[in-house]
C-alpha cells in the first residue's frame, strides 16, 4: 500500500546562471571544474524564487479558491520556498548542476499530497497544466534492485525492457510504445515521462508497475 504523502510530483528544468536576476555583468561565469557556493547561488536566484512563490500564491487562489487562512507561503531560505495548502505543498528551489557550474537546476515540485484525488482534480490542471513530469517516491526502507530486475525478466514480455549495469545497483524500465519510463534505485523509484504527461497517468504507471515487479512494503 503507498501512501500519497510519499510521492512527489517534480518539474526539472536546466538553466543558465547568467539567467537568474542577481547576476550581474561584470560576475565572471564558472568555468567546468569551478565550484559555485549554495550562499551565492541563492543571492542570485532570491528575486527569481520570490517571484515565483508571489505567482503561485495567486494561482492557487484562483485556481483552487482557497482563501488567505488555507495557503502558508514562505519567504525563500537559502535555494528554497514553498506555500503550504489543506491537500498539498507546492515547493520551488534552485541547486548546483555537478560538473555544469555555469547551469542550475530550476525544480518545481508537490509533496505532502494528502490524497491522489488532489492532484487528479480540475483543479489542479488549471493551477498547473501538465508541466510535472516526474514522479518520485523515496524509500523508508532500500528496495533489492536485483529483485527488481528479475521480476520484469521473469515476465518475459517483449514490450517491456530492462536496462542495468553489471553490479545491478539500479534499473531503468521501459515500455515500447510508451513515453514513460522507470528508474530504480535502492533508495527511490522514479517515473518520467519524456513528454507531457497528466498527474493521473503518472500515478497509474507507478501502480501498475509497482503491483507487477516491486512491492516497497515487502
Amino acid at each position: 500500500m503507498i501512501n500519497e504523502s510519499e510521492i512527489r510530483l517534480l518539474s526539472e528544468r536546466k538553466i543558465s546562471l547568467k539567467t537568474l536576476s542577481g547576476y550581474r555583468k561584470h560576475f565572471r561565469v564558472p568555468a567546468k571544474g569551478d565550484t559555485v557556493s549554495e550562499k551565492f547561488l541563492a543571492d542570485l536566484a532570491e528575486a527569481d524564487l520570490n517571484e515565483d512563490l508571489d505567482n503561485m500564491f495567486s494561482s492557487l487562489r484562483s485556481g483552487f479558491g482557497f482563501k488567505r487562512k488555507q495557503l502558508t507561503a514562505t519567504e525563500p531560505i537559502g535555494n528554497f520556498g514553498e506555500v503550504a495548502t489543506p491537500g498539498f505543498t507546492y515547493e520551488v528551489s534552485v541547486s548546483t548542476i555537478e560538473d555544469e557550474p555555469a547551469n542550475v537546476l530550476w525544480r518545481r515540485a508537490i509533496s505532502r499530497i494528502a490524497d491522489a484525488d488532489v492532484v487528479t482534480c480540475p483543479e489542479f490542471e488549471k493551477t498547473f497544466g501538465k508541466q510535472f513530469n516526474i514522479l518520485e517516491l523515496v524509500l523508508e526502507k532500500p528496495i533489492d534492485v536485483e529483485d527488481v530486475i528479475d521480476e520484469v525478466e521473469d515476465c518475459d514480455d517483449p514490450d517491456v525492457k530492462v536496462d542495468y549495469e553489471k553490479d545491478a545497483s539500479w534499473c531503468r524500465i521501459e515500455f515500447r510504445g510508451r513515453k514513460e519510463a522507470i528508474y530504480v534505485d535502492a533508495e527511490r523509484i522514479r517515473v518520467s515521462s519524456s513528454g507531457e504527461i497528466s498527474p493521473a497517468d503518472l500515478i497509474e504507471t507507478f501502480l501498475s508497475a509497482h503491483a507487477q515487479f516491486f512491492n516497497v512494503a515487502k
